[in-house]
């Protein structure tokens, strides 16, 4: 079977898959809410949500079906073909032109869609405050972080996979040399994520404005809330969401030795201090965390995959220097060189899969780091006011409170706000 086949199988599979979703959150909805949440949306309020979903999903499948059409005219198209001319058959070049042009193209179908989600459908919703200006440049911060963190993924990627052959091989690789190659290349690892992240930070920083909180009362009540931590946040900003959105949240950024509060103004303006102080509690609950074994299971993983990577360094002969893989791509997309992207893809495709157990135990294991941290707000004796606060955020954004578990099992790295509310009454017996 052609690779070509393959792709375009793996998209209808997944458009399928959108499709059952879909209709599991549909039969969901049409359930009477828990009486633990029943109170959050009146049944005006509640038909707003699902009228608001249903408006979501009927814009999310046009764009899906869109994409799919495309994304099947480029996999039959000579344009890989086309690229590996262009590029003078340089395998940098060709993963670094195949990024840029599909990126064009999802951008040229996606931006009217972001466009009328943003001012058709969260405007007939008053969920929107963005304006056209705001709308251009967090659109053009967006593509160029995505361009930069894709094409430097995907440069990586075939570096590994170009060069380390070759290299094992002429340098006759013993051993000990595998191992601290193993080491130079976990290390460069280290750096490529510290320099993704300072990315993601700094178009954080250009899509919004953030002002660091004055002094006076509520900023030592704040200090107040990490006395009993060992990691302190000494940065504690007010970031301008009014100007975006509705959305009323705090965050806790940690990277390294590097923390910061970041509270929307929103927030600030329209909560009470103890909600806030409630939700930031639950922030220092993350800083206060104790890792177990468990916690440490991606690193573990990433040590045993290093741990591989070694032995095939040291034993290339161990592995079948030609075992079709990369042949049967090149001969399917009739091209010579070849084309990591396509390998890149096809790897996640067809190891999606693996990859979904995986991304559900480290979901299991940030909704366990969910609770505990909002028992950190209960200690605090504020777990009425992160309910108080859970409730109304839910309402004024249109929240799903109550998905179908099974949706929460594969994807939710948080517990639902109905899950929260009864482990947080459960533990303090919070009444309402």
């Amino acid at each position: 079977m052609s690779a070509r086949i393959v792709f375009i199988l793996l998209n209808v599979l997944d458009l399928i898959w959108s499709m059952i979703k879909a209709h599991i959150a549909k039969i969901q909805r049409s359930k009477p809410l828990p009486e633990e949440v029943s109170d959050i949306y009146d049944k005006d309020r509640y038909q707003t949500f699902l009228d608001y979903k249903s408006d979501k999903k009927r814009i999310f499948f046009i764009r899906k079906l869109i994409q799919f059409i495309i994304d099947t005219v480029v996999i039959l198209s000579p344009i890989f073909v086309w690229i590996e001319d262009i590029s003078n058959k340089n395998v940098y070049v060709i993963v670094m032109i195949t990024v840029m042009i599909l990126m064009f193209i999802d951008e040229i179908v996606g931006i009217p869609f972001r466009y009328y989600n943003t001012f058709v459908i969260r405007e007939k919703y008053k969920l929107n405050k963005m304006n056209l200006k705001e709308f251009v440049k967090d659109s053009i911060v967006g593509i160029i972080t995505q361009l930069m963190v894709v094409t430097a993924v995907m440069e990586v990627f075939t570096a590994l996979i170009t060069e380390m052959d070759d290299f094992a091989v002429t340098y006759k690789l013993d051993y000990f040399k595998s191992f601290l190659v193993c080491l130079a290349i976990a290390a460069a690892f280290f750096v490529f994520v510290v320099i993704m992240v300072v990315i993601q930070i700094v178009s954080l920083r250009i899509q919004y404005k953030f002002t660091p909180l004055e002094e006076g009362d509520l900023r030592n009540k704040i200090n107040a809330l990490q006395e009993s931590s060992k990691k302190k946040v000494k940065r504690i900003y007010v970031y301008d969401e009014s100007k975006k959105s509705v959305s009323k949240n705090a965050f806790l950024l940690r990277f390294l030795f590097y923390r910061e509060f970041g509270i929307a103004d929103n927030f600030l303006n329209e909560n009470s201090e103890r909600e806030l102080l409630a939700v930031l509690s639950h922030e220092i609950g993350h800083l206060k965390h104790k890792k177990n074994i468990m916690d440490y299971s991606k690193y573990i993983v990433f040590i045993l995959f290093m741990v591989c990577f070694w032995i095939i360094l040291a034993m290339p002969e161990t592995v079948p220097q030609e075992f079709g893989f990369l042949e049967w791509i090149n001969r399917s997309f009739n091209i010579t060189v070849p084309n990591n992207y396509i390998l890149f893809s096809m790897m996640l495709g067809i190891g999606r899969p693996v990859l979904s157990l995986f991304g559900i135990f480290g979901n299991y294991r940030q909704r366990k780091e969910e609770y505990e941290a909002d028992q950190e707000a209960v200690k605090n004796g504020y777990g009425e006011e992160l309910i108080a606060t859970f409730k109304r955020m839910s309402s004024d954004e249109l929240i799903d409170i109550n998905p179908h578990p099974l949706m929460v099992i594969l994807y939710h790295d948080h517990p639902t706000i109905y899950q929260r509310i009864v482990a947080i009454r459960n533990k303090d017996n919070v009444k309402r």
